[in-house]
């Protein structure tokens, strides 16, 4: 999971540090959008993954993936007035976690990218029950990865293996 966090911090330009050193990626998107801090960038991604990854969604025609960009704005008022196709472009361009693979279809660069992501909007939004709504899919083996990034991302793990055991524990043998 270490390593998944440490890539995600340096496509998105933050400072990381690797083996004692601390490296400081770039951010080449300073003016682009200044008001979407790294928190939102992380913020954002997550919510997309979700709520793709949710659905079975790997691919995501563009249209959807603005409007995905334009509810996160929409929840964070401090970001009114930025374009949803514009950070879709951006996200894409400068930072290389979302790739267009087809005309207006895009998707994250790598599945665990997007596992990563999902994990971290479960665990980021765990107060609005979202341990709860990971449980029906512990069994799914689609969720496996997420399952495991979520349970190593949680500061007390304590309620969702409780959780996670009983699900386990219902499920046809």
């Amino acid at each position: 999971m270490e390593k998944i966090a440490i890539l995600a911090a340096a496509l998105l330009g933050e400072a990381f540090a690797i083996g004692g050193a601390v490296v400081i990626a770039l951010s080449v998107t300073r003016g682009i959008y200044e008001p979407l801090t790294l928190e939102h960038k992380k913020g954002l991604l997550a919510y997309i993954a979700f709520h793709t990854f949710e659905k079975g969604d790997y691919f995501l025609p563009e249209k959807r993936g603005i409007a995905l960009v334009d509810d996160y704005i929409k929840a964070n008022p401090e970001l009114r007035g930025i374009n949803g196709k514009k950070i879709l472009q951006v996200l894409e361009t400068y930072h290389g976690i979302l790739v267009e693979r087809a005309r207006k279809i895009h998707s994250f660069s790598h599945l665990t990218l997007q596992e990563y992501f999902t994990a971290r909007y479960i665990v980021d939004n765990e107060q609005e029950g979202t341990i709860s709504q990971l449980m029906p899919y512990v069994i799914d083996e689609r969720w496996r990865e997420v399952v495991k990034l979520t349970a190593g991302m949680l500061n007390d793990a304590t309620v969702f293996f409780e959780q996670y055991l009983v699900m386990v524990d219902l499920s046809p043998k």
